[in-house]
């Protein structure tokens, strides 16, 4: 969520209640607050829109699918869908990496496993290309996700080994205890 905020404070033109609300919607998604997370996602997300900020937007875009994960997958889809739509024309490759990521957890979270593995693999390949070693951990944390939902514990232990391998080398204990 950090990495969604500064993309946020960097969107050019973007005014001091919209940035505070979208790092308002991403404290509320770390937080038992979904309703409250998604109310102030939107509302960035449309106070982006006014202020034509598409990076702002993508990015709000991100909290509303994250905001949406527990309860209502295809939304988080849609909304994932939207953002990548957005970093896409801006060539954004750092949001491009976040958005396919949203939309593998997406897809997990719809019990669609394979489009979730066949997404997160491509967030995979952007995140290393471009050097994201924290997005490559989160999203090899989804793949973990993904794995144990279709019992694949083996296929699960090898890829948290892997993710806590890339946090260690960052230097992020956090991280480290996160993938195992």
């Amino acid at each position: 969520s950090g990495e969604a905020l500064q993309s946020a404070a960097a969107a050019k033109g973007s005014d001091g209640p919209t940035l505070l609300r979208t790092a308002l919607a991403q404290l509320q998604l770390e937080s038992p607050q979904p309703e409250a997370a998604l109310k102030n996602a939107r509302e960035a997300c449309s106070s982006f829109r006014q202020q034509n900020s598409p990076e702002g937007e993508g990015t709000a875009l991100l909290a509303v699918s994250a905001a949406h994960l527990g309860s209502d997958a295809i939304a988080a889809l849609q909304a994932g869908t939207q953002a990548l739509r957005t970093f896409k024309e801006l060539g954004h490759s750092k949001g491009q990496a976040a958005a396919i990521h949203a939309i593998a957890k997406a897809n997990v979270a719809k019990h669609n496993i394979d489009d979730g593995l066949f997404k997160a693999g491509e967030a995979l390949k952007i995140s290393r290309h471009i050097g994201d070693r924290a997005r490559e951990v989160a999203v090899l944390s989804t793949v973990v996700e993904a794995h144990l939902a279709v019992r694949s514990a083996k296929q699960a232990l090898a890829t948290a080994q892997d993710a806590a391998t890339v946090a260690k080398h960052l230097g992020d204990k956090t991280l480290q205890a996160d993938a195992l």
